[in-house]
C-alpha cells in the first residue's frame, strides 16, 4: 500500500478496461502494451481442489490467449511446495508455446511429471505456483513483477542506471505525472492491477490441494508473506489469530499492524474445502501512508490450509471513493 497509494493517487475506481477515460492512472497512460497473457473467457483454472478428486479424476485444460496480439512466446516456471518432500521445487519452462491461443492442461500426474516426482508425492495441502515469462516481438520478456516508479535517478557516464538515492513516487508536490521522462521503471515491467481479477491474468496463478479442515489448528501466531498493495506497516511482528465467539471463523488481531488496530475476521464459508470469506470491514488507513482518502475496508474470499498453516486470500481494498482493485495475501502460521 505505502507504494501503491504513491502510484496510484489520483484514482480510485478500477474497471475492467485500460483506457484514459476508465482506467485514470495517470502514471500508466504514456505506458506501451507489454507482454501480457489471460485465461479466455477469464475462464482460469480450479484454484482450490478437492484432494480426493485431484487422485482420481481431476484434469482440467484452459486456453491461453496473447490480447494485445504482439508476443513471440510465453514459458512457464513452476514453484511448487512438497509436503512430503519438504522442499519447495523450483522447475523452469515447464510449459512454453510460441503459438497462441493454446491449450495448458494439468492432472496428478502431468504435475508430478514438470517436478520430476512421483504423483503419490503429492499431498493435501500442497500448492503449485505458475510464473509466466512473456517474450514481445521486439525481444522485450515481460514478468509477473510490478513496474515501480523513482525519481531522481542517477545514471552513470554511459547513461546506466545507478542505485537511486530517491523513494518511490509520493503525492507531494514534487512529482508532475504528466512528465514521464525523467523516470525510470524498474524491478518490473507489469502494471499491477492487471492481477485484478476481472483481467483473467494468466501470467500467474496457484492451484493448491484442500486438506482437512480444523478449525482449532487456525489459532496461533501468523507471518503476513505476500501482500503486494503493501498494507502493512510492520511484517516483522506476529499477528495473533483467534477464533471468533462461535467458531465459524478466525480473527486476525491487529491484522495490517496500523496505529488503529482494526481486527479481520475471516468466516469458514466452506470447511470441506478450506473457504474463506472476508465481508467489508475496515483494516488499514489512509492518513498512515500520507493519502486523503480516510478509512480503507478489505472483502474478499480465499483458502485456509489449516494442515499446513496457509492462509490465502485476494482482497478489494475499498474507500469511500471507490477500489484500488483486488490484491492477493498470503499469511503462514509461525
Amino acid at each position: 500500500m505505502k507504494n501503491l497509494i504513491y502510484i496510484l493517487f489520483g484514482f480510485v475506481l478500477i474497471t475492467s478496461c485500460t483506457n484514459e477515460e476508465t482506467f485514470p492512472n495517470e502514471l500508466a497512460f504514456e505506458l506501451e502494451n507489454g507482454g501480457f497473457v489471460r485465461f479466455v473467457d477469464l475462464e482460469a483454472f480450479t484454484t482450490v481442489v478437492d484432494f480426493t478428486d485431484f487422485t482420481s479424476t481431476y484434469s482440467e485444460t484452459r486456453t491461453i490467449e496473447d490480447p494485445n496480439n504482439n508476443l513471440t512466446s510465453v514459458s512457464y516456471d513452476l514453484i511448487a511446495n512438497i509436503g512430503s518432500l519438504d522442499s519447495t521445487i523450483v522447475a523452469e519452462d515447464v510449459v512454453t508455446s510460441s503459438t497462441f491461443p493454446f491449450d495448458i492442461t494439468l492432472s496428478q500426474q502431468l504435475l508430478a511429471q514438470f517436478l520430476g516426482i512421483n504423483p503419490e508425492d503429492i499431498l493435501a495441502g500442497d500448492n503449485f505456483n505458475f510464473n509466466a515469462k512473456a517474450t514481445r516481438n521486439d525481444g522485450v520478456e515481460f514478468n509477473t513483477d510490478a513496474v515501480e516508479f523513482i525519481t531522481d535517478v542517477q545514471l552513470d557516464g554511459e547513461g546506466n542506471l545507478i542505485e537511486p538515492d530517491s523513494t518511490l513516487v509520493k503525492p507531494n508536490g514534487t512529482f508532475d505525472p504528466n512528465d514521464l521522462a525523467g523516470n525510470t521503471f524498474v524491478n518490473g515491467n507489469t502494471e499491477a492491477n492487471l492481477y485484478s481479477s476481472g483481467y483473467g491474468n494468466a501470467m500467474d496463478f496457484t492451484i493448491s490441494l484442500a486438506c482437512p479442515f480444523v478449525p482449532a489448528e487456525a489459532v496461533g501466531m501468523y507471518l503476513i508473506t505476500n501482500d503486494p498493495f503493501e498494507t502493512s506497516l510492520d511484517y516483522d511482528s506476529p499477528i495473533e489469530a483467534v477464533l471468533n465467539a462461535d467458531e465459524t471463523g478466525i480473527i486476525f488481531k491487529d491484522l495490517f499492524k496500523h496505529p488503529e488496530g482494526y481486527d479481520v475476521e475471516f468466516i469458514f464459508s466452506d470447511p470441506a474445502l478450506g473457504a474463506v470469506t472476508i465481508s467489508p470491514q475496515p483494516a488499514w488507513h489512509c492518513d498512515n501512508f500520507g493519502c486523503p482518502y480516510g478509512e480503507g475496508r478489505v472483502d474478499g474470499e480465499g483458502s485456509y490450509f489449516t494442515c499446513i498453516g496457509l492462509v490465502n486470500v485476494n482482497l478489494w481494498h475499498r474507500v469511500d471513493l471507490g477500489s484500488f482493485g483486488n490484491f492477493n495475501l498470503r499469511l503462514q502460521k509461525m
